[in-house]
């Protein structure tokens, strides 16, 4: 599932490139499940302020399938 629209995702997209985690670009914690539309939309905005948004995403996701 899309973390940002709740659809279903087609592809993991990283939140962090491998130009800036060379070692660890492909860990869990730095990928995201995003829908086409989403990750059309991830590559047309600022990497850094995608990135930050995305790891929001990431948590909230994260804390609502903990509860």
């Amino acid at each position: 599932m899309c973390v940002r629209c709740h659809r279903p995702a087609v592809v993991l997209h990283e939140i962090e490139p491998k130009s800036i985690r060379p070692k660890t670009w492909m860990d869990a914690d730095n990928r995201v499940p995003l829908c086409a539309g989403c990750h059309e939309w991830v590559h047309r905005n600022s990497a850094k302020a995608t990135a930050e948004y995305l790891r929001e995403c990431a948590k909230k996701v994260k804390e609502y399938v903990s509860e």
